[in-house]
This record gives structure tokens, sequence and C-alpha cells, in this order.
């Protein structure tokens, strides 16, 4: 079972819903669109429109033709980049943390020394 398996991160878009998941086929297209999970959180550092389509669409499992990714670039745009870029850049932020600690567990467990 992958240790990254703990949870998704739900991102509202517009009248949809769309859960990002720890899959490995997620991961393996945002290594291969972005050199790795690093080079996608700079992206987002950027606020780039056209990447945060593409790791919302690989990381919900969504198609992402061209015309796909137009549809979803334009109701992130629609929804505003400041209220969506935050919520991928947690979902990326999670792929990080293998352990499959919550972010309360981790709190906890950096407060009390014992990681």
């Amino acid at each position: 079972m992958s240790k990254t398996d703990y949870g998704t991160t739900d991102v509202k878009i517009g009248n949809k819903t769309y859960t990002l998941k720890f899959t490995l086929k997620a991961v393996r297209g945002i290594e291969r669109h972005f050199g790795g999970i690093q080079g996608a959180m700079q992206e987002l550092f950027k606020v780039n429109l056209s990447s945060l389509a593409l790791i919302i669409a690989l990381a919900a499992g969504l198609d992402y033709k061209r015309k796909d990714l137009e549809a979803l670039e334009e109701a992130i745009f629609d929804e505003g980049l400041a209220q969506v870029n935050p919520q991928a850049i947690k979902y990326l932020s999670k792929l990080l943390n293998p352990s499959a600690k919550s972010d309360e567990e981790l709190e906890e467990a950096e407060a009390s020394g014992n990681e």
C-alpha cells in the first residue's frame, strides 16, 4: 500500500469539485511534464495558469488534451488563481510527505520532538 495514500485534496472550481489523488500515474505525469514535484511547485509559485490546470488534470485523472485543458484553464481563471493555486500547492506538499501522517500528526510530532 502506498504510504501517500492517506488523504486527498479537493479543489473547488466553479460548481465542480476535483479530487486530487495520490496515484503513481499522477506522480509520473507530474515528473514527466515538470521534471519532478519540485519543478511543479516552482511553476505554481510563479502562479502559472497552464501549469496549474495541467497539475489538476493529472492529479484528478482527467483527460489533458488541449481542448480539455483550455476549458479547465478558463474555469480556473473565472474562479480566481488566488483561490485555486494554494489548493494545488497543498496537494503537491502532501506528495512530498510520504510518512502517511496528517498535518496535525506532523505538527504534534514536531512539537514533542518525536518525528
